[in-house]
């Protein structure tokens, strides 16, 4: 987990996409980079990369859930430090948290600004299959993704659980669209503290759901997290559904939880 130790008998790997490329999955595959690795999907408007399934692929109708999606794992600080810790950062060098819904993927560590590569005029579509029981994928997992990485102008339709779910790190994005997702649009988790600029977030319009929804439980001294998730979202769009006679689910804009200190600035929720 140290950027500048990784671990014996490792190699770094970069996986490269060219623009204008579509990758597809079938059912219970994923795209994973671990730490110390990287991809490159650095498309162009007229020339954008696409994930999808096999489904879409092969002209099918819009569901979710088709495959898993994209998962990034960085070595950028997290709150799932040793649970002895009473400081922060807490050994960060061996400072790790295991993915809960693929427990080969680990994430976390001290390389603040490290990169795990570039998405860029990228789509990601159909995604958020169940790993496991209760354990769906999101669109987009960034684990303690650092700041170095490069996400603008990115796109996630239609994934059965979160549009992108961030587990910690330091990651700065720009230029997102969230749509038609099942749970929450933007979900943050074990101290994320990068930034969020230029959103549409656009629910489900048939489904319990959330545009925001933070959280942040981990080590903790005197009941409070060592490291709070506190990013910055600004210049964004927040569109939930209502309740109607066919729909009686409760939906909401903002949802902040234990260990949340966000900044929203200039937006609008409705």
């Amino acid at each position: 987990s140290d950027a500048q130790a990784p671990r014996a008998g490792t190699a770094a790997g970069v996986l490269t996409i060219e623009p204008g490329v579509t990758i597809f999955g079938g059912v219970a595959e994923y795209i994973a980079v671990n730490r110390g690795s990287q991809i490159i999907a650095d498309g162009t408007a007229s020339r954008p990369i696409i994930m999808t399934s096999l489904n879409d692929q092969n002209g099918g109708p819009d569901l979710k859930g088709q495959w898993g999606g994209l998962v990034l794992a960085g070595r950028a600080p997290i709150n799932r430090c040793p649970p002895t810790a009473t400081s922060f950062p807490a050994n960060p060098t061996a400072c790790e948290f295991r993915f809960e819904a693929i427990q080969t993927i680990n994430w976390g560590g001290n390389a603040a600004t490290e990169s795990s590569g570039i998405l860029r005029y990228v789509q990601v579509k159909e995604a958020g299959y169940e790993v496991a029981p209760n354990e769906e994928l999101n669109g987009i997992t960034f684990g303690a993704v650092g700041s170095g990485t490069t996400v603008d102008f990115v796109q996630v339709h239609s994934s059965a659980d979160d549009g992108v779910e961030f587990f910690g790190g330091t990651v700065n994005v720009r230029h997102i669209v969230l749509d038609n997702y099942d749970d929450d649009g933007m979900d943050t988790d074990e101290g994320f503290t990068g930034s969020v600029q230029y959103a549409i977030i656009y629910a489900n319009p048939s489904e319990e759901s959330r545009c925001f929804e933070a959280s942040s439980a981990g080590s903790t001294v005197g009941g409070l997290p060592l490291l709070r998730s506190s990013p910055k979202i600004s210049n964004f769009v927040c569109r939930e559904g209502l309740a109607t006679t066919a729909f009686t689910g409760q939906s909401q804009g903002i949802v902040l939880n234990s260990g949340t200190r966000y900044d929203f600035v200039n937006g609008v929720v409705y």
